[in-house]
């Protein structure tokens, strides 16, 4: 029997965490052969070298175009995007996957989808259709270069089908999110009190969490909409748990001025990321009460 070969892109703790279930999947799956490819934001010792989490779960990841913590810039990003598809395009000089799966709309995922085309690797994007704030154009870039598009919801697969996608292309599968919340019950009482203390924060009691991304290439407005932010979480007079941005034009002062803030109370801490199940435990304690949650898993219809 001939193995499919079966390459997935992450390139930050935030799809990782999304993507897990499936890479599981297909580890497991006897007809495939797996390969991971961890990027950009994974690499960067500010973030936390996210890669750590991949190799924990057991998968020894592809590394390549470690983002330039260096350069927090809009050039910057440009450049990233390039070099991952310069780094792909020479791995499969030799030996290319049957297909390569992405994520959504980061400056990885953009660079890959170019790769892909031409080198003529078949492509195929989860989370296609959505719309977002700042990230619809690179979203739609690769879904206009994707071979399959899985989008999540009903509306996201009817906007793929008006702009010309051909039906069969199109494949409503539902929210890797919602498996990957389904897969983490609710931490018990040792186990909420091991993550209070990794943390660094009482999460038996009230508390809130930031995570607060940079609008790329428009610095004030990123600087002003966290400010807000701030602001409006030290009027609750509550702990708060920050969490570093993605790798993004910008996120280097987020960060900055997450620290400033956060090193004015005890009672704020600031962490560079966490491990995939400890943020669904640590955002079900903060936000119980106030939003309910009835996930839809990607295998329903």
């Amino acid at each position: 029997m001939t193995k499919r070969r079966i390459a997935i892109l992450t390139g930050c703790r935030s799809d990782y965490g999304l993507l897990r279930p499936l890479i599981r999947l297909v580890r497991e799956e006897p007809r495939a052969e797996m390969e991971v490819y961890a990027a950009a934001g994974h690499l960067s010792p500010s973030r936390g070298m996210t890669v750590e989490l991949i190799r924990r779960d057991g998968f020894e990841p592809v590394c390549l175009a470690p983002v330039d913590d260096a350069d927090d810039t809009p050039e910057g990003m440009a450049g990233l995007a390039s070099r991952v598809t310069g780094e792909l395009a020479r791995r499969w000089r030799d030996a290319r996957p049957d297909w390569l799966v992405v994520l959504g709309d980061r400056v990885e995922v953009l660079g890959a989808a170019v790769a892909a085309w031409y080198c003529r690797v078949p492509l195929a994007q989860l989370q296609a259709g959505d719309l977002s704030l700042v990230d619809d154009g690179p979203r739609h870039a690769v879904s206009r270069l994707a071979h399959l598009l899985f989008p999540a919801t009903r509306g996201a697969a009817e906007r793929l089908l008006a702009w010309g996608e051909e039906p069969w292309r199109v494949h409503r599968v539902g929210s890797l999110a919602a498996d990957h919340a389904l897969a983490h019950p609710p931490p018990d009482t040792e186990a909420l009190g091991a993550l209070s203390e990794q943390v660094g924060l009482d999460l038996a009691g009230d508390f809130l969490v930031l995570v607060y991304h940079p609008y790329p290439g428009e610095p004030e407005r990123t600087r002003r909409g966290l400010a807000a932010c701030l602001a409006a979480l030290e009027e609750t007079g509550l702990p708060v748990l920050l969490l570093c941005p993605n790798a993004d034009a910008g996120g280097g002062r987020v960060m900055e001025m997450m620290r400033e803030w956060a090193g004015r109370e005890k009672s704020r801490v600031l962490r560079a990321n966490l491990a995939p199940e400890d943020f669904i435990a640590v955002l079900g304690r903060a936000a119980r009460g106030f939003f309910p949650y009835r996930p839809t898993p990607a295998s329903s219809p």
